[in-house]
């Protein structure tokens, strides 16, 4: 009986606290979005369940709520330094890349290939216009002429879709879902939100970037005007 009250109990905390969790995680994605409403656009974000949200505006302006400190002092220098942020991936586990300028990189334990195929490119002058990747190793470079990616499945992917939708612009990754902009349309697999393909087909927004956490999904066209679903 003692067993059996325990375990209730045990329960019952479990449950409180993944319902205390998901209040706290709504409210921060609420917040963001109240944000990205007062600057009227908002060219990307970054949503996480860990380690917070992000959102960036303009050409180095930026709003988080939750962000980790040293992510948050590489976003602050940049600032600063008056630098264009241009993208940044975060992942659960709290491994990030920022992109800022012309091909300027900061990053925190991303994958060694991905890595290595950045400094490719770096060194060989390519503009690296998209960087992503997820927990699960998989990864993806952009540049307006090539892209490379962490195996054969993902680059045959991405090369069946410019075969259809013309050249490659920017990717996005998590562990369970791919989507990919090409400058005539979009491509996804995987576990990729109903509700986010339909909104891309009707929207009058030529689609730049998307970006995926679970149901919550965003898109935005290069001017910063976008469409969400929180």
């Amino acid at each position: 009986m003692r067993r059996f009250i325990r375990l209730l109990c045990l329960s019952l905390l479990l449950i409180l606290s993944v319902s205390v969790f998901g209040q706290s995680f709504r409210k921060e994605v609420s917040r963001l979005r109240e944000r990205m409403e007062e600057h009227g656009k908002c060219k990307n974000v970054v949503i996480t369940k860990n380690h917070g949200v992000i959102a960036l505006f303009g050409v180095n302006g930026f709003a988080h709520i939750g962000c980790q400190d040293v992510l948050e002092e590489a976003l602050v220098g940049l600032n600063m330094e008056y630098e264009h942020i241009n993208d940044i991936q975060l992942t659960e586990k709290g491994r990030w890349l920022v992109q800022f300028g012309v091909n300027g990189i900061r990053w925190n334990d991303i994958p060694q290939k991905m890595e290595d195929k950045l400094w490719e490119y770096n060194e060989n002058e390519k503009d690296i216009t998209c960087a992503t990747f997820a927990e699960n190793e998989d990864w993806i470079v952009v540049t307006p002429d090539e892209f490379a990616a962490s195996d054969s499945f993902i680059f045959n992917w991405l090369e069946k879709g410019s075969k259809k939708y013309g050249t490659l612009l920017t990717a996005h990754l998590t562990d369970d879902a791919m989507v990919a902009v090409y400058s005539d349309g979009c491509q996804f697999s995987g576990k990729v939100p109903k509700d986010l393909k339909k909104a891309i087909e009707e929207t009058n927004l030529k689609v730049y970037r998307v970006k995926i956490t679970g149901s919550y999904w965003f898109f935005a066209d290069e001017e910063g005007n976008f469409r969400c679903n929180y």
